[in-house]
């Protein structure tokens, strides 16, 4: 290797770990980050809304670089982000492509893929079925899932209520290596000529994983906090058997259709808020719906959806304004956080939602490939992020995001004020 050549190399390293450049990226790549606006016109001719700027100013190297939020957005390999100030769209900016493949579905009006930030949804529609008085006497969530759980669930621990399913505390091992297969037999080509088979369905599914699960209880008064998809796959089938009771909704099914988490949130959700795109799960949408990922939703509907949740949350009345301050002020101790230079956060665990110990910093739902949905209730402000972010350096690409949230949040209320 020529001296020329080591030392070009030598230079660009260090310009990645000052923040200079994102990982991965050529000093000459070019930027192509288009800021569209929210909901869009689609009218020949219609003037769109305007959309305003953000200066985000960071340190994001080690040695003291700084970064702006165009060096976040491609540093962090970010699809789109969207910024809701109050019920008004703010900012919106969208990337296809950060090379091959790492946006999971492209332009603004395709789907992404939320991952675990499903969970957050999943606690929303568990929400809004089980605690409307129209719809039936509202559950205390203090009750023992087996008394609750389809009869072809046989569920071995007698000790565990709703609560436990909601904040994560269950005890049950989720393991990928074994667990995710089975979950991803429901997008097979077998589900889909014959989407009823035991096989295929949330429940079928997640009764074969229960048979190998492997419980942690811990000692003491309190079981630990062990984030497993297991939680929340149960607390799909529960909501499964919840509309399955709901005459006004048995009634909208097609008959060759089973109660299932998609017609729920579209029946309960979706169509009063008017999205533009709509909102699914990955795994077919007839009854095969996995409560702990694999949702999809533009970035435009998303913040649509986190703007409706900041709405209800604030409003603080109605049952699912109470549902949402539970959600989040219910929670317990994780015993995790995160730093990345400047940013230091704590978070604990609410209903399905990440509650960080400032109230300031609000609370998330978050996936494993950048996704995020975050709600600063103090603010007045929801930031909706999609990134594909490949394996490694996930905590401190995701501590590196909530406090570039942060920062905006913060911003758009200095410039409101």
């Amino acid at each position: 290797m020529s001296l020329a050549l080591r030392c070009l190399l030598l230079l660009s390293l260090i310009a990645v770990m000052s923040g200079a450049l994102p990982e991965g990226a050529l000093a000459d790549e070019t930027r192509d980050w288009k800021h569209r606006n929210w909901l869009e016109p689609t009218d020949a001719g219609a003037t769109p809304r305007p959309v305003k700027s953000l200066d985000v100013d960071y340190r994001c190297g080690l040695f003291g670089g700084r970064c702006d939020l165009e060096q976040f957005l491609e540093r962090n390999a970010v699809c789109a982000l969207f910024v809701v100030d109050r019920a008004a769209p703010y900012f919106h900016a969208e990337r296809p492509m950060h090379g091959a493949g790492r946006c999971q579905r492209g332009v603004e009006d395709e789907l992404y893929g939320l991952a675990s930030t499903t969970k957050s949804i999943t606690s929303l529609l568990f929400g809004r079925i089980f605690m409307d008085p129209a719809l039936g006497v509202p559950l205390d969530i203090s009750s023992r899932l087996i008394d609750l759980l389809p009869t072809e669930i046989v569920y071995p621990d007698r000790a565990v209520t709703v609560r436990d399913l909601l904040q994560m505390s269950s005890a049950m091992e989720w393991d990928d290596e074994r667990d995710k297969p089975r979950v991803k037999v429901l997008e097979s080509d077998d589900c889909n000529r014959d989407p009823q088979g035991s096989d295929c369905t949330l429940r079928g599914v997640t009764a074969e994983i229960l048979k190998d699960v492997e419980f942690d209880p811990g000692s003491g008064e309190r079981r630990p906090f062990n984030y497993s998809g297991l939680d929340s796959q149960l607390l799909g089938i529960l909501a499964e058997e919840r509309l399955s009771q709901i005459p006004e909704f048995m009634d909208i099914l097609p008959d060759h259709e089973a109660p299932n988490l998609t017609r729920g949130f579209d029946h309960y959700f979706w169509r009063a808020l008017g999205p533009r795109k709509r909102a699914r799960w990955k795994a077919d949408y007839q009854y095969r719906s996995p409560s702990h990922c694999c949702f999809r939703m533009s970035a435009g509907d998303m913040a649509l959806i986190g703007a409706h949740i900041l709405d209800l949350y604030k409003a603080d009345r109605g049952f699912m304004g109470n549902w949402l301050r539970l959600s989040v002020n219910d929670n317990r101790d994780t015993g995790r956080g995160c730093d990345f230079r400047d940013f230091d956060l704590q978070y604990r665990y609410g209903f399905q939602w990440w509650v960080f110990e400032d109230p300031n910093d609000g609370f998330t739902g978050w996936g494993s490939g950048g996704q995020f949905l975050h709600i600063f209730p103090e603010q007045g402000v929801v930031v909706v992020q999609f990134a594909k972010w490949e394996s490694g350096r996930i905590n401190d690409r995701r501590c590196e995001s909530l406090g570039v949230h942060r920062l905006i949040a913060d911003q758009v209320v200095a410039r409101r004020n």
